[in-house]
């Protein structure tokens, strides 16, 4: 399946930097996201988005679909946008990560002092997708 990078932003906080980018499908309107980091070891993880879960990271614990996510790490970070990513340019981003015993990722992303924003995702082994260039 091929899909198009359509933005990405560059996180850092405290001298750690990651990336997320923005891509979507040919012929889908499916908004997917690519978290990319070294923390140590190279690390890629695909989210949806789940705007239909209207839930705020409260707990240590969230319950969803019946898979018990636990909290991993949380914090606040800025942020700069390329591309399409629906967001300023720069900003701030607080984020929560949970994560379930069989892997599973929950994320509760709230940029610029906005809404809660939920995502779902899962580990992506390295090397399992081939990164084309555009132009």
């Amino acid at each position: 399946e091929k899909f198009f990078v359509r933005g990405t932003l560059r996180i850092s906080e405290g001298g750690y930097d990651w990336a997320e980018h923005f891509f979507q499908a040919d012929q889908s309107a499916t908004r997917l996201w690519l978290t990319v980091e070294n923390d140590p070891d190279l690390q890629v993880s695909r989210w949806s988005d789940r705007p239909e879960l209207d839930i705020e990271p409260k707990a240590k614990t969230i319950t969803i679909e019946g898979t018990e996510y636990k909290l991993v790490e949380h914090g606040t970070a800025s942020y700069r946008s390329e591309g399409t990513t629906g967001l300023n340019e720069k900003g701030g981003v607080d984020y929560v990560d949970y994560e379930s015993d069989d892997h599973k990722l929950l994320a509760f992303e709230r940029f610029d002092h906005g809404r809660w924003e939920v995502s779902t995702g899962e580990s992506i082994p390295v090397g399992s997708f081939t990164i084309y260039s555009g132009s």
